[in-house]
């Protein structure tokens, strides 16, 4: 049972509905009829599912006021025993139970309390402030999202839980409003020739629950003129970050930024997916000001460009921010080359000849490199000027008036650590 509160006047289950005979006299007692007419509609009774029927309609808000059917009911204790009370001692199993507007019309005040505390206010008529932020939750669509029935998947957003199930037509008895009654008892209806319970339950707004019942949380934050309620964001300093395959990691600085007083540690985590041979190490985690979140790549880490989201979590908050995150191919080692200008030489007995050779720097390559020759043919001999260099060097073969008339291939050699490469030069040696 559901008891339907804060209206023109309290009402219980079987209550609601528009307001009738406010004024002039029924034609039939206790039916609406005559010149009887209701209180005129205020001008905040505006939401989905009210009926635009121009007179104050019952209830606004429902909380839950079951008394033992089927087992449901508020338990509660209290002190004085000598007239009946049950200690609040024990376990609550051994309390009283009991349910209905004597505990619905309270804990609602109690709600009204919690909003007076918060927003450091009076109040005065609640009423227009929930149809506003009613109407600000049904019109977007948060009807559906905030539907009772589904129970524990309903939105955590959600002020208002929308009750469409059942209604709270009960037992009646006489011809008015009441179909069925020729035994004596009926139903509560519209009408009495037609099973039409009243009220059943509707999206949105309705004459069994009114807007529904609250999420006492989010209503008191949402109230106008309630402090916010501390929360936090997250931010990443660069947005964009690269690293290279099997190379060092390289990071971002995640920031919390807390909000309206928040205080709370927060855990970081990445909630997208990464790059194959990609990881990920945050320092501090969890953590109430910055981390640093440090991205590093395997040697055969998946390369290209993704964007990564980092989601901080304290609690029932959760906020995310988003970092470019860029792998790159390993860089090549740096390295060199060896040529030869000309690379072929003609060269008398008696005379010499010279060939530039040339260092070629590669991927950054700036080390020296020492040069050799061999294969050198008998009679000619080899200088080169200078002979370590990290450009270029001038060799001059001189051939002896004895050395033999025929061709060679001279291998000219250069060495820099553990690289090492080679040039040829086509050696012709003539008679003169």
């Amino acid at each position: 049972m559901l008891s339907a509160i804060l209206g023109t006047t309290t009402t219980a289950a079987g209550g609601g509905g528009p307001s009738g005979c406010a004024t002039g006299t029924p034609t039939i007692g206790g039916v609406v009829s005559g010149t009887c007419a209701g209180y005129p509609k205020p001008s905040w009774q505006v939401v989905a599912g009210n009926p635009n029927d121009g007179v104050r309609d019952l209830p606004d808000l429902s909380l839950f006021s079951a008394n033992g059917l089927w087992s449901h009911f508020y338990v509660f204790c209290y002190s004085d025993t000598a007239n009946g009370g049950t200690a609040c001692s024990g376990a609550p199993s051994g309390w009283t139970a009991a349910g209905g507007t004597s505990f619905a019309s309270p804990i609602m005040a109690g709600v009204q309390a919690l909003i007076n505390q918060k927003s450091g206010a009076r109040q005065g008529n609640p009423n227009p402030v929930y149809y506003s932020l009613a109407a600000a939750q049904y019109s977007g669509g948060g009807s559906a999202s905030c539907n009772s029935s589904l129970g524990n998947g309903t939105a955590s957003s959600c002020v208002f839980y929308d009750v469409t199930q059942g209604d709270v037509a009960v037992d009646c008895t006489g011809s008015a409003n009441c179909f069925d009654s020729a035994d004596g008892y009926g139903v509560l209806s519209t009408s009495n020739s037609v099973k039409q319970p009243a009220y059943g339950t509707t999206t949105g707004w309705d004459f069994a629950t009114g807007i529904g019942t609250i999420n006492v949380t989010n209503l008191v934050n949402a109230w106008p003129g309630s402090a916010p309620a501390p929360d936090f964001s997250l931010s990443a300093s660069p947005t964009s970050v690269t690293i290279i395959q099997g190379g060092a990691g390289a990071g971002t600085t995640i920031t919390v930024n807390p909000a309206n007083g928040f205080g709370g540690s927060v855990s970081l985590s990445i909630t997208s997916a990464l790059p194959s041979g990609v990881t990920i190490s945050f320092n501090p985690d969890p953590t109430n000001g910055s981390s640093t979140l440090t991205f590093t790549a395997g040697p055969s880490a998946t390369t290209g460009s993704v964007m990564v989201t980092v989601t901080g979590t304290s609690g029932s908050l959760t906020h995310t921010t988003s970092v470019n995150l860029t792998v790159g191919a390993s860089a090549a080692a740096p390295e060199f080359s060896l040529s030869a200008s000309p690379s072929s030489l003609s060269i008398g007995r008696g005379k010499s000849g010279t060939s530039t050779i040339t260092v070629t720097k590669l991927n950054s390559f700036s080390s020296s490199v020492n040069l050799s020759a061999s294969a050198l043919p008998k009679g000619v001999t080899a200088s080169f000027n200078p002979s370590v260099t990290t450009g270029s060097s001038m060799l001059t073969l001189k051939v002896s008036s004895a050395a033999a008339v025929g061709t060679t291939t001279i291998t000219v050699k250069g060495v820099s650590g553990s690289l090492s490469h080679t040039a040829a030069i086509t050696l012709t040696v003539t008679r003169r």
